[in-house]
């Protein structure tokens, strides 16, 4: 009798089934991340205690959007080293994006713990407190997280904006000052600036500050061009803040203020009918409109970089000045 041979084709098994952390890490960062995914969900598959692949996975699953699958892998991770502070920060950043920033604050916390010189959890926490408008609690992490670093343009804007909250001025325009001084280019910084001397009345500093904005970035946000008007209309140059209000869309999400300024030019003008409409049109869109809870927790960070190494990028030029002092002291 002859041997039974079955016809049957051998499935052939895929190389890579086992997953590859090194070829997952390529694969991310050439932004092919399903493939990516795939290698660090095989590895999660056969070792589901790997942390490394959790916490790959989970970036890349933050960054598909897929919040709630990115936070079960961060918990994972948490759960196989509790002493990280990697995981911590990621899930920190997910809930505050959900608007669940009580669970954010605490994961941060935890952070701040395990790692009392963390930059990232101290700026993290305190914009949490700033949109909880625990403006003390804002000023102290900020103040901290800037001790740590103080190049953390993103950190200064915010702490100018707890300062604005309380009503320190002087204090809010020092902040942005010097991070103008660390970036000069800053289009954001100049913005909030302007919007400083605005809330100060110094209309002449505010519309400089806005056109340097318009300088660095020609199509300037509605925001800023809004402001910009705002400055034109306070110094009565009606023709100009009409220009520029005339390029903002009806529809824009700040259309209470467009229509505001529109009010305030009519009245300025005598067209108190016309003006009349427009404010009243700016009050009900304002009853209407809705902050956005949700918010990025650290916007200064792209997703690929490595949150534990990030003051790393400063430690050069610390010692280049380290080393200038010290040839100046010889």
């Amino acid at each position: 009798m002859e041997k039974f041979v079955p016809k049957i084709k051998r499935v052939e098994v895929n190389p890579s089934v086992k997953g590859d952390l090194r070829k997952g890490k390529e694969l991310f960062l050439e932004k092919r991340f399903d493939d990516a995914l795939a290698e660090f969900e095989a590895i999660i598959k056969n070792d589901p205690a790997s942390l490394p692949a959790h916490l790959a996975a989970g970036r890349i699953k933050y960054k598909q959007k897929k919040y709630d699958e990115a936070l079960t892998h961060f918990q994972a991770g948490i759960r196989l080293d509790p002493l990280k502070t990697q995981a911590y920060l990621r899930a920190a950043r997910i809930f505050a994006f959900k608007g669940e920033l009580t669970q954010a604050l605490e994961y941060l916390q935890n952070a701040i713990k395990l790692k009392p010189k963390s930059i990232i959890a101290y700026a993290g926490s305190g914009r949490i407190y700033l949109r909880q408008e625990k403006y003390e609690e804002a000023i102290k992490h900020f103040t901290i997280a800037l001790r740590l670093n103080p190049r953390l343009v993103s950190a200064r804007q915010s702490l100018a904006s707890a300062y604005i909250e309380i009503g320190n001025y002087t204090e809010a325009v020092s902040q942005l000052l010097a991070a103008l001084r660390i970036e000069p280019e800053n289009a954001e910084v100049y913005a909030a600036l302007g919007r400083v001397y605005l809330l100060e009345k110094k209309y002449k500093a505010a519309r400089e500050a806005y056109q340097h904005v318009m300088k660095i970035l020609p199509s300037a946000p509605p925001v800023v061009k809004l402001g910009y008007a705002e400055s034109l209309i306070e110094e009565n140059l009606l023709d100009e803040a009409k220009a520029m209000l005339s390029e903002i869309p009806d529809k824009n999400q700040l259309g209470a203020r467009l229509h505001k300024l529109w009010g305030d030019i009519y009245h300025r003008q005598g067209l108190f009918k016309e003006a009349t409409e427009e404010y009243k049109a700016a009050t009900l869109i304002a009853s209407e409109e809705k902050e956005k809870e949700s918010f990025d927790l650290f916007p200064e960070l792209e997703e690929d970089e490595d949150w534990e190494d990030v003051s790393a990028s400063y430690k050069k030029s610390l010692d280049d000045l380290i080393a200038k002092r010290r040839y100046s002291l010889e």
